[in-house]
């Protein structure tokens, strides 16, 4: 019941925020966020956010989940391997460039650090970042449940920093990476209750 719930209020937010983006009514908000952020950079941090946002590039996340899909491999934890597998095709492949094109939203102009192509909503970094989190989280409640609440710390921490150097960085907007989290958090609770009742 509890990922029927929360799978149920993350995918009723993306929807609303969806909305919202459509109809510019989170303008004035995400422009005067990004405008404090940005008048608040430094060299020093601009290093850190040009570090953690690699964390959450397409590339390294696909290489984590290999490296990982290979272990559930090795120990036949087939449910756990097959709901890896499709959190990520289905976030990478269908659902982040599917939303980036019929929202088209733009991405910010005049104030990147680094050089992004495509629209802006939702983030894709924190799409892949929180969804490799989540199933993390959920294998290691499992099998390592006296590691569960370092592991939920870093990974939070982690969600938290990457999303926001993607703003920091001038590339995103606010909205982006919060329907980004919200989009990671709606598709793996409703893969993982689907693939928890199916025998693989």
């Amino acid at each position: 019941m509890k990922q029927v719930w929360i799978s149920a209020v993350s995918m009723i937010s993306f929807v609303l925020l969806s909305i919202m983006i459509i109809k510019n009514e989170t303008d004035k908000f995400d422009n005067t966020l990004i405008e404090f952020i940005y008048s608040n950079r430094t060299p020093f941090i601009t290093s850190i956010m040009n570090y953690l946002t690699e964390i959450g590039n397409p590339i390294v996340v696909i290489m984590t989940v290999g490296c990982l899909g290979t272990l559930l491999l090795y120990k036949k934890m087939w449910t756990e391997l097959t709901v890896l597998a499709v959190t990520i095709i289905l976030n990478l492949g269908l659902l982040v460039p599917i939303t980036k094109y019929l929202i088209s939203r733009n991405r910010p102009t005049g104030y990147r650090l680094i050089s992004e192509s495509g629209f802006s909503f939702p983030s894709g970094h924190a799409v892949y970042i929180t969804t490799l989190v989540l199933v993390l989280i959920w294998l290691v409640s499992n099998y390592l449940p006296k590691f569960y609440v370092l592991t939920l710390v870093i990974g939070i921490s982690l969600i938290i920093l990457v999303s926001f150097s993607r703003i920091y960085l001038g590339v995103h907007y606010p909205t982006d990476v919060v329907a980004g989290v919200l989009l990671a958090l709606t598709s793996v609770s409703i893969i993982k209750k689907v693939f928890t009742y199916v025998k693989i």
